[in-house]
């Protein structure tokens, strides 16, 4: 079971030369690819070996491994199809491309733990099937077309899910995802909350969270959009750019830390003050449990909830409620929604006419204003999502503007 074989074929037809369209139509093509690609995970990932040990009055030694290998052990495999269509209509005045692509991982190799009294750790398998699907559309147009004026626009949008197909000996769920939903749960610490989504204390005076782990969400967006326009008027070009990400979860590192810092505006009020003279002042808003009890499966949905409520009246020193909020509290108190959209460039192009270039050495000379990340519309506070990269703090996107001058001899 250790060789590869790297099988794919493609096809593409231009349907506009081969039957007779529509005169809307300018042009029309249908493509497919399939590909099947294998790879492995190491150099020895086929053989047990030993590694180094610790030395000893001058003798080194060696470990024996605390994994045993699957003797039908098989590469690991992506299956790969692909289909898409390209329309141009209105003497290609107004395109559309439009491709679906389907991943399948599957024979990827896995670590599963097994009974040290086999002498092993782990048993090293082929375990579980994944899904990664997508879709993404490009839309183009020239709206208008004229000798002196001329308007470009494109746009595009896209979405990629990763889901699971299978895991291996047939579980349906593992690690709070179920078979056929997404991969990228965003699975931590959560808040109790009421049916009406308000948050519960305790007795304390303080949030109280699930007795365990559940998904919140997924980290990744829902699908991400661009759109470019260019307008050319005369010896004027004006390009201008908008992208952005819809959906998904983010861990805002950046408020917590605030927080922790006193530096967070929402700190400077009378009840900090009053916690500095050791005064419990503060009454967070939220509710308490009166009677009752609530259950919840693994994922954090509620299984059955006898709960009664009265609203929270119990007063504490707020610096210490903001740590045990904030600060040291649980993920969900600083998660927010990455969705964002950016201006991301904006450049403006002046072409000196030759007319004015006529007693000069030069044949022709541009000038161009560029700017860059100018704009930023998203409900996370204090910080850039479009820098989140699944850590808990982001690199912060540089605004630039530049001046460029083009002459040609």
């Amino acid at each position: 079971y250790n060789s590869f074989f790297y099988p794919s074929v493609g096809l593409s037809v231009i349907a506009s030369k081969i039957i007779k369209l529509p005169e809307v139509i300018s042009f029309f093509k249908l493509r497919g690819s399939y590909a099947n690609i294998s790879s492995d995970v190491a150099p020895y990932y086929t053989l047990p070996t030993y590694s180094s040990g610790t030395n000893w009055n001058g003798s080194s030694s060696v470990n024996q491994p605390g994994t045993i290998i699957a003797p039908d052990i098989r590469p690991n495999k992506t299956i790969s199809t692909e289909f898409g269509a390209e329309l141009r209509f209105l003497k290609n005045r107004l395109g559309v491309d439009f491709t679906y692509f389907n991943y399948l991982e599957k024979d990827f190799v896995k670590e599963v733990p097994i009974s040290q009294a086999s002498g092993f750790n782990y048993l090293l398998l082929n375990a579980d099937e994944i899904y990664r699907r997508g879709v993404e559309i490009v839309v183009s147009g020239n709206p208008i077309k004229t000798k002196d004026l001329s308007w470009n626009v494109t746009a595009n949008f896209s979405t990629l899910r990763r889901t699971v197909k299978s895991y291996y000996g047939g579980d349906s769920i593992r690690d709070g995802i179920k078979v056929g939903e997404r991969t990228d749960q965003y699975r931590t610490w959560g808040w109790e909350r009421s049916p009406d989504g308000q948050i519960v204390y305790g007795s304390n005076g303080f949030p109280q969270y699930i007795d365990h782990v559940v998904n919140l969400g997924t980290y990744n967006p829902d699908w991400e959009f661009g759109l470019l326009n260019t307008i050319a008027y005369k010896n004027f070009t004006l390009s201008f750019s908008f992208d952005g990400r819809i959906g998904g979860l983010l861990y805002n590192g950046v408020e917590q830390k605030l927080y922790e810092g006193g530096m967070h505006p929402a700190s400077a009020n009378s009840f900090r003050d009053d916690s500095y003279a050791g005064n419990a002042s503060y009454v967070g808003q939220g509710v308490v449990v009166t009677s009752g009890a609530v259950e919840y499966d693994v994922q954090g949905n509620i299984v059955s909830d006898t709960r009664k409520f009265a609203p929270n009246t119990k007063a504490v020193k707020y610096i210490d409620w903001v740590f045990a909020t904030y600060v040291n509290g649980v993920d969900g108190a600083n998660i927010y929604d990455r969705t964002f959209v950016k201006l991301r460039e904006v450049t403006i192009t002046y072409n000196f006419s030759p007319k004015l270039l006529g007693k000069t050495p030069f044949k022709g000379a541009s000038l161009t204003v560029t700017g860059r990340n100018l704009a930023l519309w998203s409900k996370v506070k204090y910080m850039d999502p479009d820098g989140y990269f699944g850590t808990t703090l982001a690199e912060p996107s540089y605004r630039n503007i530049g001046v460029n001058l083009n002459l040609k001899f």
